[in-house]
């Protein structure tokens, strides 16, 4: 029974030792390996002692090198006018939507009261000429009014904001 006693320490102290050895040999090969296999992302030369970056995946190119093509599009937004026309709208029905989130008390009367403003009722019979020959034109010149379409969407917008604004001042709502 002594015997089994003295014994124990011995192989407690000797599994302890094998625990350390296996984790600084594990982690003494992951070091290694780090270095074996290199990342992906990373750019390499070309072999053949060449260090030019002609060639080398993820190398920095020369803005020498670009051009721009005078038909491209190089607008943010490249997709196609139909897209982006309904994505202004979408935005600005998204914007009506917030506002009356942000003050249903006085939404109702600031939108009637905007709605008959002459600034809003010129910028509405604007879109409306546009929405009438959107159609039967063709992608250039849809294209070309976009600009104008996003303006008028701005500002009414603006007006209906301001509308909205000053009446939740008038009637103290915060």
């Amino acid at each position: 029974m002594f015997a089994s006693l003295g014994r124990r320490p011995l192989v407690s102290t000797f599994l302890g030792l094998a625990v350390v050895g296996l984790a600084a040999w594990w982690l003494h090969d992951a070091d290694e390996g780090s270095t074996k296999a290199p990342s992906a992302r990373s750019a390499r030369a070309p072999a053949g002692g060449n260090t030019s970056a002609q060639g080398a995946v993820g190398a920095p190119r020369s803005a020498r090198a670009l051009g721009l093509d005078a038909q491209a599009d190089i607008s943010v937004d490249s997709r196609p006018p139909d897209a982006r026309r309904e994505n202004i709208i979408r935005e600005g029905l998204g914007t009506i939507q917030e506002l009356k989130f942000m003050h249903p008390q006085v939404f109702d009367g600031a939108a009637k009261r905007w709605g008959q403003d002459p600034k809003v009722k010129a910028l509405v019979e604007e879109w409306k000429s546009i929405e009438a020959g959107w159609k039967t034109q063709d992608e250039a010149a849809k294209a070309a009014q976009l600009p104008r379409m996003q303006a008028m969407w701005n500002e009414a917008l603006g007006l209906l904001r301001s509308e909205v604004e000053r009446s939740a001042n008038e009637a103290g709502v915060k």
